[in-house]
């Protein structure tokens, strides 16, 4: 299959665009019939122009068996069309139209197979449920339509089907229902049908039609607006969306009161899915959910699991106005919708949880897999200049790094500046279709603040490095700061938070250059290379550095270890805490030093009465292997796995008698507790320490804990078993398998325990008979992740394995995933691609698997990535 390029710089805005459109959909057992009246409008970009146009409509359609085409002219001339005869440029159909045409009506009736599609986009079916995927370009898998984000219509859905089916869903209000009747007759059919009043692009149309059982509340709104929120379910699982729903009342009540954003339709309705591609979809009025985010509650689900759930949940709400009220221009600008709403819901959960954490979590997620990508062959920006494949761009950039501009935007405009340019975005492009461009426009109107300097982020890939150098003079601190990016001297605009730590623990005001006295200043790096003055009452100080995380940059600095320890005991920034005790144990890592200096703080903090157990939890946890090795100029992937337990080991031993302690502690006031106050979070990473040194107490309490009615608490002790234990716990995990056989969401967490499993004389045959297990399913992404995704993960030696038998054991199963879903195909392939860093011999070795995928007849999706990676 010939790969096909797009560049940004070709965009052109349709001349024919279409206004709305009625869908006549028949569900039958073997097949569908998708009945089409759309009817188009000449752009208005173009109502004064003559010369140069494209008089033809464009058609996107793939995979579709066209029983007849037709289409009508200014409301009454026939225009005859042979499809065959016509103009295809990969997927898209030219239409010719006559220049004097006014108006054009194009009717078709298609048929499906839904059955057949596995590949999880446009309709299909999932568990005995028809349902539709249509972001980005699903939607002409189901009829004829000009398939792209600027092509803004309303809809009209009429759905047909068995009286088996009791449930019928699209988009917007629901206006008519009722049973099928031939001559009088009823026929065993029923219909639905939806009017959506607000214009949309196809990616987000929705169709759900299935046997579900439904769980309703209800909203009310700041105007008193009553809207009815229903979430529905297969049948036996409507008890476990109490949390998703409790989720979308506060997303709701949040929305309002942060950006005064109601919702804008009678009924917001979540259904979830079994097999899904991705997360969740933001489909207007219909959001379609993977099941794993919807269905929990404490039995069957982590607090992880539970925070995610309240995340996304949130997320896919917070679209109706950022992504779907105003919409992306074309996909090169995803970061548009996709970059804001991640900044939006981190914002929810920093404000529902605990802000520090929240942001520490966030921090771990962008270094663990976006600074990744910005070093290796997929490094782009976070608006991307081409794409072959589109699906290849939902990617960390994308999301996580274009959530950290929105993030240091606000830091530089500030919180009221920001609010007032978000007023103006949607004063001036609610229902329409922009770019990021506009967006900044729009936050420089309302903040009368320029942000033409940060137009540079959305064009630039890589990681910035920050060094920060200080030279002390006789009444004030010199602060030299550079930053490159790829060894490259680059200009970006990045904001710094400073604050200023006194010898005694207390922040005190200072001024940099000729500013205000005050105790936080945000310095805007915007040169290669800057001198800054600062100057306070003492120059005793420690600087607290890119507070909270101000900027998605590497920062170096000549802070030493005494510094970071004076941070970690008294600043009042929690990230800066996490980040400071990161720093130490990388030292620690390096130089094998400084252990004995983290240890007695660690223990001074485990023996206070008062803490914050969710905070103490990340500042135990030593950085992961991915940290490690991509602070490493050249690493080894099985070296640092290895090293790394032995920091562990070394930490573990050190605060044996108070991590005895503290985790019978927490055992005993948690194991049966309702309340979350980050306990268990604890409990969990001094379980890890303790199996790893193999202390009776630890491992006997992770034994006990590991069938527990709290799935939290059971995970924690069987993971720890399985990460850091002796012997692999195959008899507990046994136990867990037979208890929750029946529950497709708590497999996949045994999926993952065991796939992380290294069973001696065994090796790769163990986890290549979990791909024949009973309960796994390859048409399932959630399965295929669970094992295969977690392997690659969690089980580092096999993976890695000398004898290149884990990177040969992955690429083939890529390629025969990817002859059926390409998307998950694309992005299990991933960890394959990241050697960048490594050394040759492994670098190699894990190119050979590539080339191997290579050589073979494998999707764009999949040949963009691997062939990057080559290259």
């Amino acid at each position: 299959m010939r790969s096909i390029i797009k560049n940004r710089k070709d965009y052109k805005p349709l001349l024919w665009v279409p206004n709305n459109i009625f869908l006549d959909i028949s569900i039958f057992d073997d097949f569908s019939l998708i009945k089409s009246e759309i009817f188009f409008k000449k752009n208005k970009l173009f109502i004064n122009k003559k010369n140069g146009l494209d008089h033809y409509i464009e058609l996107n359609g793939v995979n579709l068996e066209t029983v007849y085409f037709s289409v009508i002219i200014d409301n009454d001339k026939p225009f005859n069309i042979d499809l065959d005869t016509l103009t295809r440029r990969n997927e898209v159909l030219l239409l010719p139209v006559p220049v004097d045409a006014f108006s054009i009506k194009i009717l078709s009736k298609v048929k499906i197979y839904p059955k057949e599609n596995i590949s999880l986009e446009g309709l299909y079916e999932s568990n005995e449920m028809f349902c539709t995927q249509c972001e980005p370009e699903g939607f002409r898998k189901i009829t004829w339509f000009t398939d792209r984000p600027d092509c803004l219509a309303t809809f009209k859905v009429r759905i047909e089907g068995s009286n088996f089916y009791s449930t019928m869903l699209s988009n917007g209000n629901l206006i008519e229902a009722g049973n099928v009747k031939v001559e009088g007759k009823k026929t065993g059919r029923h219909f639905s049908i939806w009017s959506d009043p607000f214009p949309k692009p196809s990616y987000l149309f929705a169709l759900i039609v299935g046997n579900l059982e439904i769980s309703e509340s209800s909203f009310i709104t700041s105007s008193n607006k009553n809207i009815e929120l229903k979430i529905f379910t297969e049948i036996g699982n409507k008890h476990l969306t109490t949390h998703a729903m409790k989720s979308l009342k506060k997303a709701m009540a949040w929305d309002e009161k942060k950006y005064g954003l109601e919702y804008d339709l009678k009924t917001f309705m979540i259904v979830a899915v079994s097999h899904f591609n991705m997360g969740a979809m933001e489909n207007k009025g219909l959001n379609i959910f993977n099941s794993k985010f919807v269905l929990a509650d404490e039995s069957t689900a982590t607090d992880t699991d539970l925070g995610n759930i309240e995340s996304i949940v949130a997320h896919e709400y917070f679209h109706n106005w950022t992504g779907n009220r105003v919409t992306c221009r074309d996909w090169f600008q995803l970061t548009l919708k996709e970059g804001l709403t991640v900044f939006r819901d981190q914002e929810f959960s920093a404000d529902m949880n605990d802000k520090d954490v929240k942001r520490i979590e966030d921090v771990l997620l962008l270094k663990s897999i976006q600074f990744p990508e910005d070093a290796g062959s997929n490094s782009h920006s976070i608006r991307p200049d081409e794409y072959i494949e589109i699906n290849n761009f939902y990617t960390p950039t994308i999301y996580e790094k274009g959530a950290e501009v929105i993030r240091m935007i606000v830091n530089y405009i500030g919180e009221e500046n920001y609010r007032n340019g978000m007023n103006a975005y949607f004063r001036l492009y609610d229902g329409q279709a922009v770019t990021c461009e506009d967006f900044l426009k729009a936050l420089t109107l309302g903040s009368n603040i320029s942000l033409d300097l940060f137009k540079k982020w959305y064009n630039q890939s890589g990681t910035p490095n920050v060094n920060i150098i200080r030279t002390k003079n006789k009444y004030d601190w010199n602060f030299n700061i550079s930053q490159s990016i790829n060894n490259q001297p680059s200009d970006l605009p990045i904001p710094i938070k400073i604050s200023l730590i006194n010898k005694n623990g207390s922040l005190i005001k200072f001024k940099i250059d000729n500013s205000e006295l005050n105790i936080e200043h945000v310095y805007l790096l915007s040169k290669s290379n800057d001198n800054i003055k600062i100057s306070s009452e003492t120059l005793e100080v420690t600087p607290s550095l890119l507070r909270n995380f101000s900027a998605p940059v590497i920062l170096k600095t000549d802070l030493v270890i005494n510094d970071y320890l004076h941070i970690l005991k008294f600043d009042n920034d929690g990230f800066n805490k996490w980040d400071a005790i990161q720093n130490l144990y990388l030292d620690s890592y390096l130089n094998n030093n400084n252990v004995y200096s983290i240890t007695l703080v660690l223990r001074d903090l485990l023996s206070k009465k008062f803490i914050n157990f969710s905070l103490l939890s990340f500042l135990l946890d030593i950085p992961s292997r991915g940290t490690f090795e991509h602070f490493l100029k050249i690493s080894n992937p099985i070296q640092i796995f290895k090293k790394r337990k032995e920091l562990m080991k070394i930490i573990g031993v050190a605060l044996q008698d108070i991590f005895e302690i503290k985790a019978v502690e927490l055992f005993n006031y948690k194991i049966n507790a309702d309340k979350k106050n980050g306990e268990r979070a604890l409990l969990d990473k001094i379980l890890n320490y303790l199996v790893l040194i193999n202390n009776k107490v630890g491992v006997d309490l992770a034994k006990k804990i590991s069938l527990s009615k709290n799935m939290t608490i059971s995970i924690t002790g069987l993971k720890s078993l399985c990460l850091y234990g002796s012997e692999p716990p195959l008899d507990l995990l046994n136990k867990f398998f037979i208890k929750w056989k029946n529950d497709n969401l708590v497999i996949e967490k045994w999926f993952e325990l065991m796939s992380s499993l290294n069973i001696e004389g065994k090796g790769l045959i163990f986890i290549k008979d979990l791909l024949s297990h009973e309960s796994f399913e390859y048409k399932n992404p959630n399965k295929i992740r669970s094992v295969l995704g977690a392997f690659q993960k969690e089980n580092v030696l096999l993976f890695h394995a000398n004898d290149s038998s884990g990177y040969d054991f992955i690429s083939e199963q890529v390629s025969l995933i990817d002859k059926n879903n390409p998307q998950v195909a694309a992005r299990l392939v991933l960890p394959l691609t990241r050697f960048s860093n490594y050394d040759e011999f492994r670098k190699n070795k894990m190119k050979k698997a590539l080339k191997n995928i290579s050589n073979q007849s494998i999707s764009p999706d999949l040949s963009e990535i691997v062939n990057k990676a080559l290259r």
